[in-house]
């Protein structure tokens, strides 16, 4: 799939700041990013109302599993839900 492509179909998890989710997902795969507290202070997302709190958790545990199934992960790392509400 195209660059173009992807960010046509990429969904905002943060309405107030317009914070994509490829962008999480980039801070993530930097390695920048490992929980929700991360991705706020990376990305800004999550910093406004705080409504996306659970999209972006949601991200986070699909990633860390993503990991896992491709063996890159032993499971030691932080919760990707280290921050609640």
């Amino acid at each position: 799939m195209a660059t173009a492509d992807i960010l046509a179909t990429d969904r905002v998890v943060c309405h107030c700041l317009g914070i994509s989710e490829s962008e999480i997902r980039c801070a993530l795969m930097e390695g920048t990013a490992e929980c929700l507290r991360t991705v706020m202070r990376e990305t800004g997302a999550g910093t406004g109302c705080t409504c996306c709190h659970r999209a972006i958790k949601d991200i986070l545990v699909r990633e860390r599993l993503q990991e896992r199934m491709n063996g890159q992960c032993d499971g030691s790392g932080s919760s990707p839900t280290c921050v609640t509400k």
